[in-house]
């Protein structure tokens, strides 16, 4: 195994290991916060009345879900890691268009798989932003130092600083890599 494959690895390991140690604080705080789930806004308990049974089902399928993600996010960042000549803005052209220089169909191909790797890592990383967002609004409800019933505000506020968190990533991890590529 060369050290790209260690690092893919380790890279993929510590988001997926970071997303499953919130799951397990929120599934956690929720727990001390209702037992009965009375508070939860996972629309198919407020709604359906589904319980705890769906409510941990569901953690470890998107539990699952996170890690290959990441692991093919890892890969295919670290496949399409330019040499250190490259120019960062090619290094997002290469990421996200394909390295393709064969027929149009490939090229479609590799653009395609660009735009999925792209949607894939911003909402991983909007994914464990939400997830630590929540864990933090659940320990400020336990502390008694939030409401209750969260206002439509809030929800969106999380929404809006998980998929900026993700955009943040998005672009700071790739250009981290290269550079960390370059000065080794």
């Amino acid at each position: 195994m060369d050290s790209k494959s260690i690092n893919v690895a380790r890279y993929a390991g510590i988001s997926s290991a970071v997303y499953f140690l919130a799951q397990l604080i929120d599934l956690g705080t929720t727990y001390l916060l209702s037992p009965d789930l009375r508070f939860e806004s996972n629309v198919m308990i407020a709604k359906f009345g589904f319980g705890w049974s769906y409510l941990l089902i569901s953690a470890l399928l998107f539990s699952l879900v996170m890690v290959l993600i990441q692991i093919w996010m890892w890969r295919r960042l670290n496949r399409h890691l330019p040499d250190e000549q490259m120019a960062y803005t090619a290094l997002y052209r290469r990421l996200l268009l394909g390295g393709s220089d064969g027929s149009s169909s490939q090229h479609e191909t590799a653009q395609a798989r660009g735009a999925t790797m792209g949607v894939a890592f911003v909402a991983a990383y909007a994914a464990i932003a939400s997830k630590a967002i929540t864990c933090a609004w659940n320990v400020m409800l336990i502390a008694g130092s939030a409401p209750t019933h969260p206002p439509l505000i809030v929800t969106a506020t999380k929404s809006f600083l998980a998929a900026g968190f993700g955009l943040f990533m998005f672009f700071v991890v790739p250009f981290w890599l290269h550079r960390r590529q370059k000065t080794a």
